[in-house]
């Protein structure tokens, strides 16, 4: 502003001090010539004399040349312009900044330009470390890729092997072992050992057994009794009179016996969430009791195959009683570390024992309402499902989009999608299934995939579920996670949450 001013004072004079017919008050004067003479002579009388132009002349000549930048006939044309700046800390700085001397504005200069090679430098170093670790992640991820090939290569040719040695009469597994090193078997155990009984009818019957009992194993009877099941009980578990075998609150050798005392169709342990995951830090204070529950699923499971009747095994993982809330959630494996109330163990137990779809599964369980569409919640069992998605829109517009998404993993060119294991797209009446092509798996098996389902069910909905894998063949879990995240991602961007 102070520029502005002086500019706007010395446009009025020239170099040499301007006569007094150059004023502003002459120019006055000789534009209007009807002025009367008493107007005449008292703008005479206002008027500056030469001399005092010439002072007003000077003193400005010394104010341009005090101000830096700038010299007198030779005015920028910024000292004329004001830029209009906003109001914000980088515009009061520049302010400040032009009040600066020369040696003052170089320092600041060079600390500015000091500080921008600075950030640069950091930059450089973030992008090369990330660079780094991009690097390292891809080497891990191949490093994994390749481990998985070369477990399924050599599981392959163990099954291939097997088959050779069944073809020549010879039992693969080899001779049983008398004892099993995992089980601690007492003298009690050994008494209870029934004596063997040949042609012994299949028994319906469900028994519920643990030695230290409690409230649970009462309300799985009822809620076996409320879904028709006539032949229900705690305890008595002895051969052919047991179809399936609840094993609740019973210890590592306990399971052991019960399973090959009553030598059942079906065997389901109630667990523990976390049983996988007792090495981690939220669960280090209850990893007693998760290798205890590890033991007695192990035992259970071991007993089983040796009986050697094709049993089936069902392991549900419950929480802690107190402070469960919520509809019941059951998701497949060991990924719940959430409360279960008595009710919703007791409804899952029981279905368990029923429901075709969980045989041989891990679920988690959690929750404290009951009341919740089992059936709809145990279907996560079959495949098993790995997503559940829910699409606002009609079922028609949902499938076939379904489809075409489908396809964009099989296209060509530079936008295509890429997979670890490379796909072919199968439509199918409810969606479409992404079947994996592994050249390295034996011809005519199945290398897995990912089977897209769109269902009208509670409005409009996609699931994924996992496609069936031959024995020996290693999952292909890096493309599936990677189809999941991108099909989780593009519904939701699609057809919201």
């Amino acid at each position: 502003m102070r520029i502005l001013t002086l500019a706007a004072a010395a446009a009025a004079f020239h170099a040499t001090p301007p006569a007094r017919h150059g004023t502003h008050l002459q120019a006055a004067i000789d534009d209007d010539e009807n002025l009367s003479p008493e107007d005449m002579a008292k703008f005479a009388a206002q008027a500056p004399s030469d001399s005092e132009q010439a002072a007003l002349f000077a003193q400005l000549k010394e104010q341009f040349a005090a101000i830096e930048g700038s010299t007198y006939g030779g005015a920028r044309d910024e000292d004329y312009f004001e830029e209009e700046e906003e109001n914000t800390l980088e515009a009061e700085l520049r302010k400040a900044g032009g009040r600066l001397s020369k040696q003052d504005q170089r320092d600041v200069d060079r600390a500015a330009l000091e500080a921008t090679f600075e950030r640069a430098k950091e930059d450089f170093k973030s992008t090369v470390e990330k660079m780094k670790e991009d690097d390292l992640a891809v080497t891990n991820i191949k490093r994994a890729e390749l481990e998985a090939e070369m477990a399924a290569e050599a599981r392959a040719f163990e099954t291939r092997m097997d088959a050779l040695a069944r073809e020549a009469g010879v039992d693969p597994r080899g001779p049983l072992p008398e004892f099993d090193e995992d089980v601690i078997v007492t003298l009690d155990d050994v008494l209870a050992e029934p004596a063997p009984v040949s042609n012994i009818p299949v028994s319906s019957a469900i028994r519920v057994c643990g030695a230290k009992g409690g409230a649970l194993q009462e309300q799985v009877v009822d809620e076996l009794k409320k879904l028709g099941v006539q032949e229900a009980s705690v305890g008595d578990a002895k051969r052919g009179n047991t179809g399936t075998l609840v094993l609740v609150d019973a210890g590592e050798a306990e399971a052991k016996r019960l399973v090959e005392t009553a030598r059942p169709r079906r065997v389901v342990v109630a667990s523990r969430q976390g049983v996988t995951r007792s090495g981690e830090f939220a669960f280090l204070f209850r990893k007693g009791a998760l290798d205890g529950a590890r033991g007695v699923e192990g035992a259970a499971k071991l007993a089983l195959q040796k009986i050697g009747e094709g049993g089936e095994s069902v392991v549900v993982r419950l929480g802690e009683a107190k402070g469960a809330s919520g509809e019941a959630v059951v998701e497949v494996g060991d990924t719940l570390d959430e409360a279960t109330s008595t009710d919703v163990a007791a409804a899952a137990l029981a279905r368990c024992c029923l429901d075709a779809r969980v045989a041989n599964a891990t679920l988690a369980v959690s929750g404290a309402d009951a009341s919740v569409d089992w059936s709809d919640l145990l279907l996560k069992a079959d495949g098993p499902e790995l997503l559940r998605r829910p699409a606002r829109s009609s079922e028609n517009e949902v499938l076939s989009w379904v489809r075409e998404w489908a396809t964009l993993w099989t296209a060509k060119g530079d936008n295509a999608r890429r997979l670890t294991t490379p796909v072919d797209v199968v439509p199918t009446p409810n969606g479409a299934e992404l079947v994996f092509v592994d050249k390295r798996a034996p011809k005519r098996s199945k290398a897995g995939g990912v089977r897209l389902v769109v269902e009208a069910v509670g409005g409009v909905r996609v699931r994924a579920v996992r496609g069936a894998y031959s024995e020996g063949i290693a999952v292909k879990a890096m493309s599936e996670d990677l189809i999941l995240a991108r099909l989780d991602e593009d519904l939701s961007r699609t057809f919201g949450g």
